[in-house]
C-alpha cells in the first residue's frame, strides 16, 4: 500500500499537530506589527466624546498570495466596551474578558481580496475606555464546513434563498458555491458578494457579508449574487453551502507541539518506547476506523542507508528487537554479508516491512503470521533477511516491491509478478497449493510485461506496458473498478479495468486511485469519507474522474484517504482527516470531499489553498523544480509522508 524510492538526502520535520500564529503583544499606541506574511499599523486617538477611543488599523498583505478569505483578529486589554466599528467586524468576546475584537473582510464588500506583496485594508473601531496598544495580532482562514444537507436552496432570479432545516441551530457566516457552464459569461456576473473564481472546476464561491447573517432554524435568508443565469438554467441541486468555523481565537497552539523546522539528516536515538496504540486486528478487510487506529510504522532512505520509526510491535521497524514505538527515526542495522549495496525500494505494510537493494536482493522482516515475508515459515524476523530460492527468479533479480496488510508482491527484471502472504481475498492472484505455497513468492499468470504494481489492504492492483490496468482481490467496496462486477467472490484471478493508457496506480484500503498517460486523476471503490475526491460520499463501481484538468503527476491511497502530485510539484490531499492526515489544520478534523492543495511555502504553519483558489502555477512550466516543490508523498494508514526537492522529509499526523 505504501512504498518509497530512493532519495538522495533527507531532513526530518514532524508535524504531529498544526498551529495557528502565535504572537506578541504591542507596546505603544503608535506602532507597527510585522506577521509572517501580514504586517499591521495602528493608531489610537481620543474620539472627543468622553471616555471614547478610536482605533485606526491598517493591514497590510506581505506575502506573496493573495488574501481573499481573511479575518484579523486581535485584544483590547484594557477596553471597556467597542461602540462602534466600520467594515464587517465583530467582537467574538468582550473586551473586558480579554477576548479578541474579529474583523473579517471589513471595508466595501467589492474590495474584500489584498493584493499580494503589498496590498492594503484599512478599519476602525470605537471603544470606551483607555484600551492600551492591542495585543496578540492573529491572521486567519475559516474551515469551511459543507452544510448543503442541513438547508434547503431555492432559486428566485437574482437571489439564491437558503432555509435553515433543523440540523443547524444557528447558521452563521455561510457561503454558497455555484457552478457555472461554458454558456456562462463570468466576467458579466456581479460580485457583491464575489469572494473567489475556481478556473480548475468550474465553480464560483459567494459568501453573505451581511452581519446580521445568521439563519434560525426554520428561518431563511437570501442572497443576491447577480449570477445572470436564466430562470430554469440554474441546478440548485447543484449549489453548496457551507458554513465558516474559525475555530478558537486565542493565540494557543490546539496543541502543545512546537513549530516544525527542517533538520539535518536523522541521528540515531534511543527513545524510551511508549505504550504502543490499541492493538492490531487480523481481519484482512478490516474497515477504516478513526477510533481504533492501526499502529503506524514508517521507513525512509537516506544516502544509501535505511531508517526507520513508529510501531515496532512486530519488529517491523528491523532493529533486531520487536515492542515499543521509536518516535524518531533510527537506522536500519544492515544484514550480515550486505557488501556495497545501498537500498533503492521499500516498502510497508500493515505491520511488515519489503525492501530491494540497488544490487536487485530483496528483504523482508516484521510482522509473518501469513507468510507475508516470503521465507518459506510463518515466524516473526525483527532483522532484514534476504528473501532466496524463489521458483524461476535469481536472488537479485528484484526490480520493485509493494506491501499490503497481510500480503505482498514484488516485479522481477524480467517483468513477471509474484506475489505472497495473506490470500484470504483472493488477493495473491494465483493458486495456493502444497506446490505453491502462500509463504513463498509464486508467479502470477505468465505474462512478463508489469511495470508497476500496488498492495492494498486486501486487494492488488497493476499497470502493464501497453497501458492496461489489471485488479484482483477484496471487491467489498467495488475497489477491482471492473464492470461488470466480477461473478466470483472474491475475484482471485487479474482482471482488467476499462479505459487504458494507465501509467501509475495506487491500491487503498477499500478504494483506488490511478493516473494516466495523459494525466488524468481516476478513483473509484469506497467513499465513506469523500477519498475518491468527486466532492461526494457516493461509492464508485467504475472509475471516475477527480477533477477536470490533466496535470497529475501521481497518486497515493491511504487507509481511507488520498494524496497526490501535480506536475507543477504542488500536493493535494482529500478524505478521511481523523489524524490530520491530510496536512492542512481543520477544528474539527472534517474529512474532505474533493482534492485540496496543501500550500508547500505555508505548510508549517498548518494553512492550505482550497482547490477552488486560481493561483496555481501555470501550465506547461518547464522550468526545473525549485527548493520548495514536492517530488514523492506516501499515504500510510492514519498518517502521510513526502519528500521535497530541497531533500527534506515531511510527516504529519495527528493523536489528540
Amino acid at each position: 500500500m505504501y512504498k518509497c524510492k530512493k532519495t538522495v538526502s533527507l531532513a526530518l520535520a514532524l508535524l504531529m499537530c498544526i498551529s495557528i500564529l502565535p504572537v506578541q503583544g504591542l507596546a505603544n499606541n503608535n506602532s507597527t506589527y510585522e506577521g509572517d506574511g501580514f504586517e499591521v499599523e495602528y493608531e489610537i486617538h481620543e474620539d472627543g466624546i468622553d471616555g471614547r477611543y478610536r482605533i485606526e488599523v491598517e493591514l497590510k498583505n506581505t506575502g506573496t498570495e493573495v488574501l481573499r478569505n481573511w479575518a484579523l483578529g486581535f485584544i483590547l486589554p484594557d477596553a471597556d466596551e467597542v461602540v462602534a466599528r466600520n467594515g464587517n467586524s465583530k467582537v467574538v468576546y468582550g473586551p473586558d474578558d480579554d477576548g479578541y475584537v474579529v474583523f473579517m473582510n471589513p471595508g466595501n464588500k467589492h474590495q474584500m481580496d489584498i493584493a499580494q506583496n503589498g496590498g492594503t485594508m484599512d478599519f476602525a473601531l470605537t471603544v470606551t475606555g483607555d484600551p492600551g496598544p492591542p495585543e496578540a495580532f492573529v491572521l486567519r482562514e475559516p474551515e469551511l464546513v459543507d452544510v448543503t444537507d442541513d438547508v434547503t436552496v431555492t432559486h428566485n432570479k437574482p437571489n439564491l434563498v437558503v432555509t435553515n432545516n433543523d440540523v443547524q441551530p444557528d447558521l452563521s457566516d455561510w457561503y454558497i458555491r455555484l457552478a457555472y457552464d461554458d454558456g456562462i459569461n463570468v466576467n458579466d456576473i456581479q460580485q457583491g458578494s464575489f469572494v473567489s473564481q475556481s478556473q480548475e472546476d468550474d465553480s464560483l464561491l459567494f459568501r453573505s457579508l451581511n452581519e446580521n447573517t445568521t439563519i434560525n432554524v426554520g428561518g431563511s435568508k437570501s442572497m443576491n449574487i447577480g449570477h445572470g443565469i436564466p430562470d430554469g438554467q440554474l441546478d440548485t441541486a447543484a449549489v453548496v453551502v457551507y458554513k465558516a468555523v474559525w475555530g478558537p481565537w486565542d493565540n494557543t497552539p490546539p496543541s502543545p507541539t512546537p513549530e516544525p523546522t527542517p533538520s539535518d539528516p536523522p541521528t540515531p536515538s534511543e527513545t524510551p518506547s511508549p505504550t504502543p496504540s490499541p492493538g492490531e486486528g487480523d481481519d484482512d478487510d478490516d474497515p477504516y476506523d478513526p477510533a481504533n487506529p492501526i499502529p503506524a510504522h514508517t521507513v525512509v532512505i537516506w544516502e544509501d542507508d535505511l531508517y526507520a520509526w513508529g510501531s515496532n510491535s512486530n519488529g517491523q521497524l528491523g532493529i533486531g528487537t520487536t515492542g515499543g514505538i521509536k518516535t524518531t527515526p533510527v537506522p536500519v542495522p544492515t544484514p550480515a554479508n550486505f557488501g556495497d549495496d545501498g537500498w533503492e525500494e521499500v516498502a510497508i505494510g500493515r505491520s511488515h516491512t519489503l525492501a530491494v537493494t540497488s544490487d536487485g536482493k530483496l528483504y523482508a522482516w516484521g510482522r509473518n503470521t501469513e507468510g507475508q515475508l516470503g521465507l518459506g515459515h510463518t515466524n516473526p524476523v525483527t532483522s532484514p533477511a534476504q528473501v532466496v530460492g524463489v521458483t524461476g527468479v535469481d536472488d537479485d533479480e528484484w526490480e520493485s516491491v509493494s506491501a499490503g496488510n497481510f500480503h505482498s508482491i514484488g516485479i522481477t527484471t524480467d517483468g513477471k509478478i509474484y506475489t505472497w502472504g495473506s490470500n484470504t481475498s483472493g488477493q495473491l492472484g494465483r493458486l495456493v497449493d502444497a506446490n505453491n505455497p502462500a509463504n513463498k513468492p509464486a508467479q502470477v499468470g505468465s505474462s512478463a510485461n508489469w511495470d508497476s504494481v500496488s498492495a492494498g489492504a486486501s486487494h492488488t492492483v497493476a499497470v502493464n506496458s501497453d497501458g492496461g490496468l489489471y485488479t484482483w482481490g477484496s471487491n467489498t467496496s467495488n475497489q477491482l473498478g471492473r464492470v461488470p462486477v466480477p461473478s466470483t467472490s472474491p475475484a482471485d484471478r487479474p482482471g482488467s479495468v476499462s479505459g487504458g493508457d494507465w501509467v501509475q496506480v495506487s491500491a487503498g484500503g477499500s478504494h483506488t486511485a490511478a493516473v494516466t498517460g495523459e494525466g488524468t486523476l481516476h478513483a473509484w471503490g469506497s467513499n465513506t469519507y469523500g477519498q475518491i475526491g468527486d466532492n461526494s460520499t457516493t461509492s464508485r463501481a467504475a472509475p471516475v474522474t477527480v477533477g477536470k484538468l490533466d496535470d497529475w503527476e501521481s497518486v497515493t491511497a491511504g487507509n481511507a484517504h488520498t494524496v497526490a502530485l501535480k506536475s507543477d510539484g504542488t500536493l493535494w490531499a482529500w478524505g478521511a482527516n481523523d489524524y490530520r492526515q491530510l496536512g492542512y489544520y481543520r477544528a474539527n478534523k472534517n474529512s474532505e470531499k474533493r482534492p485540496r492543495n496543501v500550500v508547500t511555502s505555508k505548510l508549517e504553519k498548518g494553512e492550505a489553498k482550497d482547490s477552488d483558489d486560481d493561483n496555481d502555477k501555470s501550465e506547461g512550466d518547464d522550468e526545473e523544480p525549485d527548493d520548495d516543490e514536492w517530488l514523492i508523498v506516501s499515504a500510510g494508514s492514519n498518517h502521510t509522508v513526502a519528500y521535497k526537492n530541497s531533500g527534506s522529509v515531511w510527516t504529519w499526523v495527528c493523536f489528540v
